[in-house]
């Protein structure tokens, strides 16, 4: 009987060192995961800046039933619209030409029920790329001066729309991250003071998109 009670206490004492010990272990975790805790915010920054980098094709469209005529009208057109650009202030190192399309609307043009009074139909570009925005908004407003000069022009197609670009990004990154990351701390002390808590430095961070 002695020996069956020393067994019992025995295993009570065990049963107690590992309930004590156990509590001490989840005690201790729950200290380490505290220490740990994080909150995720973003900071957000926008910068309004001109355009550096411009593109502008004016496409046009001739029509004729001799290709010697047709060239002769590709010619002109393409000299109309370099004068139309030099005369805004554009140089000849910025303006480019791309090979005109020229399509025998007879040949090419399957399943078109309507009678053109035309054999040969051409479709080009003069390119323009130039930083210079100032001059491309002031030409730009004066492009209806191309029609009164007998140029059709296709500027409503997408691929013949002027396109602004800006390539200095990289100048102007580092105060955009800065005011990200000014913005992104404002949030996170917020919610550190709602939650009695302190603000430490940074544990992870990703730069995002521009």
């Amino acid at each position: 009987m002695e020996k069956k009670n020393q067994y019992i206490l025995v295993g009570l004492f065990l049963f107690l060192g590992l309930s004590v010990s156990g509590y001490f272990i989840g005690r201790g975790l729950k200290l380490f995961r505290s220490g740990e805790r994080t909150v995720t915010v973003k900071g957000l920054a926008e910068k309004e800046v001109l355009s550096d980098y411009i593109f502008w094709p004016i496409a046009y469209t001739v029509s004729d039933n001799d290709l010697v005529s047709l060239n002769q009208k590709i010619e002109s057109n393409k000299r109309i619209i370099v004068d139309f650009l030099m005369s805004h202030g554009f140089s000849k190192n910025e303006i480019s030409f791309s090979s005109p399309n020229v399509i025998d609307v007879q040949t090419q043009l399957y399943g078109q029920d309507r009678q053109y009074s035309f054999r040969y139909l051409a479709k080009g570009v003069v390119k323009l790329n130039t930083t210079n925005l100032k001059l491309v908004l002031t030409a730009s407003d004066n492009s209806s001066a191309l029609l009164l000069k007998g140029i059709v022009t296709n500027s409503e197609e997408y691929q013949n729309t002027i396109s602004y670009d800006f390539k200095a990004l990289n100048d102007i990154k580092p105060e955009m991250i800065e005011t990200a990351n000014l913005n992104a701390r404002k949030a996170a002390e917020q919610f550190a003071l709602d939650s009695h808590s302190k603000l430490g430095t940074i544990k992870t961070a990703t730069q995002g998109l521009f």
